[in-house]
């Protein structure tokens, strides 16, 4: 919050960021105050724009607009595989983003049909999940849900290897979209399916181009949380042109007016970018993937992945 305030008493006009969702939280408050706009990148937590704010507007979605792309994919999944999904286990780390995440993932299981058999929740950076697996194996659910910043999904993953959990698959959020996970997970990251914002790998106009050039510079792919920052970016570059002024209500206007399709304006999304009278990104979706050969490789929405699902899970030693 004061560096928020900080930055508008500089003369700052237009705000971005951040990756946390408590952080977020807590600088659109501010700038609201200061009625400054605030357009969001990361940060996915529901409230964030469910509190009539004027001035902040958010280009990736809720954390229930994405979940709800990810239980549609996983039902269309049991259904053209016959092998469907009855319960699940939600795993969660215990800040805004994870208890966001949860409440969401709890809430849809149940419009979509599903039983949850395993609430779980652990202190965030625990040094030890055992006993919290120990609990989820126990209920012995169908599919499991984790939500977990890196350090915390490397741990859980080589705990659920040690512990040999084996449901018909897994779903990992936050940090298990990382580059780093894979990385230091190394093979016991295969089949796990990833929400995440975006993939170099998408069949989309100029993404490839974005991406060769970023690895270019810094010796690396883009990962998701760079491309939803690069595309917010470009949705700001777009209102200021559009606004023709750095008055702050022009500005906002102008942000507000917002229309961006998919491959215009700089915009590298599998989605458009069009804020609702909430500020939120109407358009915006999940892009859910599999780690395939130690690589992410997106899956859904089908039309612009170039990967299939392996399914169910066949087994840590596999």
């Amino acid at each position: 919050m004061s560096q928020t305030e900080r930055l508008i008493k500089e003369g700052v006009s237009v705000l971005t960021g951040a990756y946390q969702s408590s952080a977020v939280f807590s600088a659109t408050q501010t700038a609201e105050r200061f009625k400054t706009p605030f357009v969001v990148s990361c940060g996915i937590a529901d409230r964030i724009t469910e509190r009539g704010f004027n001035y902040t507007f958010r280009v990736e979605g809720t954390s229930s607009m994405l979940t709800n792309s990810f239980f549609s994919f996983l039902k269309t999944l049991g259904e053209m595989s016959g092998k469907p999904v009855h319960n699940l286990g939600v795993f969660y780390e215990d800040t805004l983003f994870g208890q966001e995440m949860s409440n969401t993932q709890k809430q849809m299981a149940k419009e979509f049909g599903y039983k949850i058999v395993a609430d779980i929740t652990y202190p965030s950076q625990n040094p030890d999940v055992t006993s919290y697996v120990s609990k989820l194996i126990s209920t012995k659910p169908d599919f499991v849900i984790m939500t977990s910043y890196l350090n915390d999904a490397i741990l859980i993953t080589r705990t659920l290897y040690e512990m040999n959990l084996v449901p018909m698959g897994f779903l990992g959020t936050g940090g298990f979209g990382e580059p780093n996970f894979i990385q230091e997970a190394g093979e016991l990251s295969e089949n796990l399916f990833i929400s995440s914002m975006w993939s170099h790998r998408l069949k989309l106009s100029g993404v490839s181009e974005v991406n060769s050039e970023f690895k270019q510079r810094h010796g690396f792919d883009m990962t998701g949380f760079g491309a939803i920052c690069y595309s917010t970016i470009f949705a700001i570059k777009d209102a200021l042109e559009r606004a023709g002024s750095i008055d702050k209500d022009k500005i906002r206007s102008a942000v507000a007016e917002t229309d961006i399709k998919v491959g215009e304006k700089g915009n590298i999304l599998h989605h458009g970018i069009k804020f609702d009278e909430k500020g939120q990104n109407m358009l915006a979706s999940d892009l859910t993937g599999q780690i395939q050969g130690g690589k992410f490789i997106p899956i859904w929405p089908a039309e612009y992945s170039p990967g299939k699902p392996l399914w169910p899970f066949p087994g840590w030693k596999k």
